[in-house]
């Protein structure tokens, strides 16, 4: 028996099925059709360079990334303070000694348990603190034994104090001060590539402004080579112009075609950029109702690199890295001098076959131990000492040198700024200028060319000469903004 095919959609199925669920099939698969017809209505945003600014510190990658790192960094604040944490001590033993004893008068069954408990801190004069509290059962089987089995408890408190090396805590007080500089470097350079990542999302939002109104004229500049082919039509039909006149203006027509292809592909990459820099979804429409604004008017240069050397992030970064590196060598040097500690301390204890009697006798204090000293500790050679300290003379000097390094590249990059941004202005200034004049050129040309007084070579190339005046206008003014946010970026007035 030979078989059909068995098609969805052609109904070979449907005489098989009772009449009612041929109705609710074909309902089904009509309202699934019909779905996949609907389009889908992507987001609208309509974009302006203070909500590009907003969108960029929001939602950009690069921005998180800096503000994750400059979190990172605050967090050595805290480990470099935990030199001054207290520390909380607790442990419990407990010994059973049968060893055979040569004199048997001092048992062969003694048991010990101990039972402590301590804190101990580093106050910021460099102090060393701790309160011990100590607790001993002592149990055995010697006859010889007056109490059996006894409590020993004591409470001790010593203190010790660096004299020379670490005088009264200035390592722990300077790593506090060094993490602390550190931090503000990492949070300076933080700023400045969040500056630099913004400084590109906005170079890259008037990029895609400039091509969009790229594709705008070309837009029309095919409208004009299409009425122009017309017109060749026209008066080729009635005798006026030679065939070459129709084959050359339709040669002008493609052409322009393919340049708004390009245009338009140009434009579609600059806003992949855009939506890339500010994280948004690929199905956003994106629109804007901008220009590229021209203000003639330049800053003055010194008060543009006065700005820079006050206010740069990076320069502020690597003259805090200068202050690092002084208390750097001033820890370097300390640690060449010898250590001379001194220590005391006081201890009370208390004895008794009673637990709670014990601790009664401590709080009498009838039993102190008194207890002080120095101890005195010098490496002859030292030579680890004077290796570092040397080492931080070098730093030192090195982050010196990186500081006038930066100075003088942060005084070219607004010299060259500001260089720029006046090349740029004077140049839209002479665009503008020129597109002016090409366009009454291709006027001119065209109307000559309606009268018979001219060709189409003339009309094509003119037309030409005017879409390459337009674009070469834009193309600056976008330059020009873009030189106008390399100012504001190198005099670190771009984020407030």
């Amino acid at each position: 028996m030979d078989r059909k095919p068995v098609s969805v959609g052609s109904g070979a199925i449907t005489p098989f099925l009772p009449r009612g669920l041929k109705c609710l099939l074909g309902a089904c698969l009509g309202a699934f059709f019909l779905l996949l017809t609907v389009p889908v209505f992507a987001e609208t945003i309509t974009l302006t360079e203070e909500g590009v600014f907003a969108l960029a510190l929001e939602q950009n990658l690069g921005v998180k990334i800096a503000e994750a790192e400059r979190a990172i960094g605050k967090t050595g604040i805290q480990g470099a303070k935990s030199a001054f944490d207290t520390l909380l001590e607790w442990n419990v033993d407990h010994l059973i000694n049968k060893s055979d004893q040569a004199i048997p008068i001092f048992g062969t069954d003694n048991r010990t348990t101990n039972f402590n408990l301590g804190l101990s801190k580093v106050l910021p004069s460099g102090t060393r603190t701790k309160l011990e509290w100590a607790n001993r059962r002592e149990s055995t089987d010697s006859a010889f034994s007056t109490l059996n089995p006894y409590y020993e408890s004591g409470v001790e408190f010593s203190l010790e104090q660096p004299i020379l090396k670490d005088f009264f805590g200035m390592q722990e007080r300077g790593g506090v001060k060094i993490a602390r500089k550190q931090f503000y470097a990492i949070d300076a350079l933080s700023q400045r590539k969040i500056a630099a990542t913004v400084y590109q999302v906005l170079v890259d939002y008037w990029d895609w402004v400039t091509r969009r109104q790229i594709v705008r004229v070309t837009q029309r500049s095919l409208r004009e080579a299409r009425h122009f082919e017309k017109l060749a039509y026209e008066k080729k039909s009635l005798g006026l112009y030679e065939s070459t006149d129709v084959l050359a203006a339709k040669a002008n027509r493609l052409q322009t075609q393919n340049q708004l292809a390009t245009a338009t592909m140009e434009r579609g990459n600059s806003r992949g950029r855009l939506q890339r820099d500010l994280n948004l979804s690929r199905t956003a429409t994106l629109t804007s109702t901008e220009t590229v604004l021209f203000h003639p008017e330049l800053p003055d240069r010194e008060t543009a690199l006065v700005e820079a050397i006050e206010n740069r992030s990076d320069y502020r970064a690597t003259r805090t890295t200068v202050e690092e590196k002084k208390i750097a060598l001033s820890l370097a040097k300390n640690n060449r001098w010898p250590e001379l500690d001194l220590v005391a301390s006081l201890k009370l204890n208390g004895v008794n076959a009673n637990y709670g009697d014990g601790l009664g006798e401590i709080g009498g204090g009838d039993h102190p131990a008194y207890f002080f000293g120095a101890n005195f500790s010098w490496p002859i050679e030292n030579r680890l000492a004077r290796s570092e300290t040397r080492r931080a003379e070098w730093e030192k000097m090195k982050a010196l040198f990186e500081l006038k390094q930066m100075e003088n590249r942060v005084t070219q990059e607004v010299e060259e700024e500001w260089r720029e941004l006046e090349s740029w202005s004077r140049q839209v200034k002479a665009n503008r200028r020129i597109e002016q004049l090409q366009r009454e050129k291709w006027q001119q040309e065209f109307k000559k060319y309606r009268s018979g007084r001219s060709s189409s070579d003339l009309v094509i190339r003119y037309q030409e000469d005017y879409l390459t005046a337009q674009r070469i206008t834009l193309q600056s003014l976008f330059r020009y903004r873009v030189a106008a946010l390399g100012l504001q970026l190198a005099t670190h007035q771009l984020i407030p």
